[in-house]
């Protein structure tokens, strides 16, 4: 009732129309090809951004490079000796969609960017 938003509840069920080709689990790079149909917002008690669907019901939670940056700091701050990554997999920015061809991994970046701050400061 009322479209998709954090804390509310939903079917269970993947958006299969707009991330069929990921089954369902959106690849970073699929995320930024088809931000622009969904709300950006941020949930500042988990330092994570999530997508509420324009015109579309659905909603996705993901990490970018400022939800890594928050955790990267965190670590530091609690002086913990690294982190754990579940899924670097889908971390790439290909030239085109299919290409094959990466240009970039902006996420493991971040983390290498704070973590290397770190060491640079002491």
């Amino acid at each position: 009732d009322g479209g998709p938003e954090l804390c509310k509840p939903h079917s269970g069920n993947v958006d299969m129309d707009i991330f069929g080709q990921d089954e369902g689990t959106p690849t970073y790079y699929n995320i930024l090809l088809k931000i622009k149909n969904f709300d950006y917002k941020w949930d500042d008690t988990s330092k994570v951004p999530y997508l509420t669907g324009k015109s579309i019901n659905s909603f996705v939670t993901f990490d970018d490079v400022y939800s890594l940056e928050a955790k990267a700091e965190y670590i530091r701050q609690v002086g913990a000796a690294g982190c754990l990554i579940w899924e670097i997999e889908q971390d790439f920015i290909e030239t085109s969609n299919g290409s094959g061809t990466i240009v970039g991994t902006p996420l493991i970046d971040r983390l290498n960017e704070v973590f290397n701050r770190c060491e640079n400061e002491n």
